[in-house]
């Protein structure tokens, strides 16, 4: 199941070189969603903060995690995604320079919790290389694919069945992975 954010992340993002930040509650789908963006990326890497050998090289040596990249290979694209690492402390400075060094040849998705929303301390600034968007819990509107409704239409579509999909399955969707 394609996100609602899945369009804006890869149009806005992505294919304008932006960082995309993707933050939210947890167990909302941060991950699953940027694994699906990544479906269309030639080499894909997914480092996690809560992998040890990954946590010490970003610690030390931010720029080796593109070492498995073949970056001369120019027509292929390529996508980092980095999981969770505002837990580590000069996150930004490091992703900016990482960003700088390499956004011609990578794109770069980071995922997290609410704390990617903090940019107004420190002294780096990530200004201009990234979109931040806010991933939201499954909805009856999402899980039915009926767009945004005012409250009257969306207590009129919970029991009228749409030609997509009967009501009933939708909140059944709903309690299940709501």
């Amino acid at each position: 199941m394609d996100r609602y954010l899945f369009g804006a992340i890869n149009n806005l993002a992505l294919n304008r070189g932006k960082i995309a930040f993707i933050s939210g509650p947890r167990q909302v789908g941060k991950t699953t969603l940027s694994k699906q963006l990544s479906k269309k990326f030639d080499q894909i890497q997914y480092l996690n903060w809560d992998e040890s050998e990954f946590r010490r090289i970003w610690t030390k040596y931010p720029n080796k995690i593109t070492e498995k990249f073949d970056l001369t290979l120019l027509d292929k694209s390529r996508l980092v995604i980095l999981d969770e690492i505002h837990k580590s402390k000069g996150w930004k400075q490091k992703l900016k320079g990482l960003y700088d060094h390499f956004a011609e040849e990578l794109k770069f998705i980071v995922t997290g919790s609410a704390r990617l929303n903090i940019f107004k301390k420190g002294s780096d600034s990530l200004l201009g290389r990234y979109l931040n968007f806010r991933l939201h819990p499954l909805s009856y509107g999402e899980l039915s694919n009926a767009g945004i409704l005012d409250p009257e239409m969306w207590k009129k579509s919970i029991f009228t069945p749409t030609h997509e999909t009967n009501s009933q399955t939708v909140v059944e969707k709903l309690f299940s992975l709501g």
